[in-house]
């Protein structure tokens, strides 16, 4: 049997080298899969959330899958498939023609769920939450379970206040993450010379991967630890005002386990927490404080790294607040120079939290030297500075 983690890895790494800026998006998608658990990408139009999902489930070989743009105007027929009209005609049984529609898929992506028509919700409800479909013979209804197993989602609305539907279907959307247009000015300019070609393609099979979700995860261990952790976010998550259902916690502890999985672990730890901030929240303005309360939690590094975040935001805040009062180049040049000792200082710090936690904090190293680049970019375009790609922390 293949090593389905490591393969699992590769394509992790082969998909944030080709899709710049979209990690998080990478691993919440990798997660929901193990998870067996649906995705909701929320974001704007353009953003690549298409084109990862294809590219992602491209490498999961002999799956079949489905994908289709919803509209309010779209009819159910486009996703659930079409009524067989003959059939009914002759015997008076409703029944759909679903071979290669969502009924028949492993993994299906509909995008602009949030602007899915009413008629549609009910039965995506069902197809999504219980795995089924509806059938009438003899003019009596019947179930039918589907080979459904995670379907991806996106919009750039929310799809919860459409209609009860839409509210339940959004409650069952577990993983959750949000997509946005690319910061780094480095990492565009990278993507307007980038190859559309990945340079290397690793697949993993389905029936391998089914097995790793169906029998492995599981059985991935949550120790007495990890779970007091989890108690303590849940109680001050509830303080802060942020309260997710008991089914949800109970279904993110499987998207702890896939985060463990897919880092070659046999039991969660501590930093796989991380992956709560994909599973806890019903508003985009709920994710900061879950990230925070996690991190003063259960992470050292990352809560270290947020207060220096804290202090390239403030910097950031300041200056857009003297650019929008119209500030004059003088003045600007002023702020600048006094920016200078900040950001040096912000530096060191950044370079202190490799000495405290060690590799723990690599990712948030690379990702405050990212914001410090972007910082400095936006300095020099103030200051009508031609911005250069070559310079900064790629």
């Amino acid at each position: 049997m293949i090593d389905v983690a490591a393969r699992l890895r590769s394509i992790r790494d082969e998909l944030n080298a080709q899709f710049f800026e979209r990690h998080q998006l990478v691993e919440a998608a990798l997660c929901a899969v193990l998870a067996k658990q649906h995705l909701y990408a929320h974001g704007p139009v353009g953003a690549g959330k298409t084109e990862l999902i294809h590219e992602l489930v491209s490498r999961i070989t002999g799956a079949p899958f489905f994908g289709m743009g919803l509209s309010k105007t779209r009819p159910d027929t486009a996703v659930l498939g079409p009524i067989d009209i003959p059939h009914w005609r002759e015997t008076g049984e409703y029944r759909r023609k679903i071979d290669g529609y969502l009924l028949t898929a492993r993994f299906v992506f509909l995008d602009e769920i949030g602007k899915m028509s009413a008629t549609l919700g009910h039965d995506l409800l069902y197809a999504l939450n219980e795995r089924i479909r509806h059938e009438v013979v003899d003019g009596v209804g019947s179930e039918h379970p589907i080979p459904l197993f995670t379907a991806f989602t996106a919009s750039n609305e929310l799809p919860a206040g459409e209609s009860d539907d839409a509210a339940a279907l959004w409650d069952r959307l577990l993983v959750r993450v949000i997509v946005d247009y690319i910061e780094s000015p480095v990492k565009f300019g990278q993507l307007l010379t980038a190859s559309r070609t990945p340079a290397t393609v690793t697949t993993v099979p389905f029936d391998e991967l089914r097995y790793v979700i169906e029998e492995v995860v599981p059985e991935i261990d949550l120790p007495e630890k990890v779970v007091d952790l989890v108690i303590q976010i849940r109680g001050k998550l509830r303080t802060a005002g942020v309260v997710a259902s008991d089914r949800r916690w109970r279904q993110s502890m499987d998207v702890l386990r896939a985060r463990a999985f897919l880092n070659g672990a046999t039991e969660v730890a501590p930093p796989d927490l991380r992956a709560l901030e994909f599973t806890l929240w019903d508003r985009p303005e709920q994710l900061e404080v879950i990230r925070r309360v996690r991190a003063e939690v259960a992470d050292p590094a990352a809560k270290d790294a947020l207060r220096v975040m804290d202090l390239i935001r403030e910097i950031a805040v300041e200056l857009k607040h003297r650019v929008d009062a119209g500030e004059s180049l003088a003045k600007l040049a002023g702020f600048d120079a006094e920016c200078e000792a900040k950001i040096e200082k912000i530096k060191r710090e950044i370079a202190g939290l490799g000495t405290t936690h060690g590799a723990a904090a690599d990712e948030h190293v690379h990702d405050l030297n990212n914001a410090v680049t972007r910082l400095r970019h936006q300095l020099d375009a103030a200051l009508g500075i031609p911005e250069s790609l070559e310079e900064g922390t790629a």
